[in-house]
């Protein structure tokens, strides 16, 4: 069975979804779509779009040991991209030649890639990895 789990985050989203419901499951071929019902304890994908947060149960449809190696391999290269990044911020040269703007567009990436290999993180948690 598929479903998903829905949790409005923004004022007025959960009317959206709810009036939107027969779309989003006929869109998303889910059998069932639970808008502000808890979440049950299962393993399951997160993620926030359109003033929501979005929960999609996992179990019995995803092979963990490939979505585990897969998520490494992209921790891998977000880490790569971080360190690149971070040698940057940690130059005295280009803090000093760059335009402001440019510095703070690289602080935002390096606090963009952490969040995502946070992310990245917690999803190989909840897949035993």
């Amino acid at each position: 069975m598929s479903a998903a789990y829905v949790q409005p985050t923004r004022e007025g989203a959960g009317e959206v979804l709810t009036g939107g419901a027969a779309l989003i499951r006929t869109f998303a071929w889910l059998e069932d779509l639970a808008i502000g019902a808890p979440v049950e304890d299962v393993k399951r994908i997160e993620t926030t779009v359109a003033g929501a947060d979005v929960f999609l149960p996992i179990e019995g449809v995803i092979d963990t040991e490939k979505e585990c190696a897969r998520l490494r391999k992209e921790m891998d290269k977000v880490e790569a991209e971080m360190h690149r990044v971070r040698a940057k911020l940690r130059n005295p040269q280009f803090l000093e030649r760059a335009p402001a703007d440019v510095v703070e567009k690289e602080r935002a990436q390096d606090k963009e890639l952490s969040d995502r290999l946070t992310k990245i993180g917690e999803r190989l948690k909840m897949f035993g990895g």
